[in-house]
């Protein structure tokens, strides 16, 4: 890192944030089939910070429900994914009792693998 005149202190060089880790529900269920989640694990701009994404499409016409945020550690993005309600946005809506079961237990197996994969990956982001 340099000085800058104004700032006299070190200027961080911004970066694109790099995927880590995802998971598409829609390769395993098809894309014609709904509900399924997108997941994703990004490498923030900021060391040992992480920005961690969940698209969940009700139906293949609909724009998706988003959340995302950035966590300060790794144990904080497997806290995010897990504490995540995955049937929560069909709630409001009329669907049979059998749907909820079946998207949590596609969210979960999601979750595993994505884990899994980011758990093997993360160290190289780490790095300062």
């Amino acid at each position: 890192m340099a000085a800058t005149p104004l700032s006299a202190g070190p200027v961080r060089v911004c970066r694109p944030a790099a995927l880590i880790a995802e998971s598409d529900g829609s390769t395993k269920r098809g894309r014609e089939h709904a509900p399924w989640h997108t997941l994703a694990i990004f490498a923030s701009n900021r060391p040992g910070r992480y920005v961690v994404s969940i698209q969940f499409f009700l139906h293949p016409s609909k724009e998706p429900v988003w959340v995302s945020g950035e966590v300060d550690s790794a144990a904080a993005v497997a806290v995010f994914f897990l504490a995540y309600d995955p049937a929560g946005v069909l709630e409001d809506r009329r669907t049979h009792r059998c749907t909820h079961g079946l998207i949590r237990r596609a969210y979960e197996l999601q979750v595993h693998a994505l884990l899994a994969d980011f758990r093997n990956k993360a160290p190289l982001y780490s790095r300062a």
